[in-house]
């Protein structure tokens, strides 16, 4: 049997409650909620060594919010945003550039896009 690297429960970012101490020191990986299903080997690739989160813009309002209490609350080190490369996902690289913004922290950010054909584009 297979072993996912995903270190904790609840991952979906409007469960996870933000003063969780899996958040301290992390490197975290935010991804769109539907990353996995056009990226096959999203697992593999992007969990490794990450504190995921998953969000979608399209049907949390307060995603910048609470990207934003997490941010305020703990000390994460890094952010890996994984989205997808269509019309429904645009808003999650700006909800998270600007809870960056709003933190304070100089938090260095990476931007991944797979195109709905599971090809990795940045």
């Amino acid at each position: 049997m297979e072993q996912t690297a995903i270190r904790q429960w609840p991952i979906k970012l409007n469960k996870v409650p933000a003063n969780a101490p899996y958040f301290h020191n992390a490197h975290l990986l935010i991804a769109a909620d539907c990353l996995a299903y056009v990226y096959p080997r999203f697992s593999e690739r992007l969990t490794a060594d990450k504190t995921l989160v998953l969000g979608c813009p399209s049907n949390n309002w307060r995603l910048t919010e609470q990207v934003l209490e997490i941010l305020q609350i703990n000390d994460v080190t890094e952010i890996t945003l994984a989205r997808v490369g269509s019309e429904c996902c645009k808003s999650i690289s700006q909800n998270v550039m600007t809870a960056i913004r709003q933190s304070g922290k100089d938090i260095p950010l990476n931007v991944m896009t797979i195109i709905p054909d599971g090809e990795e584009i940045a």
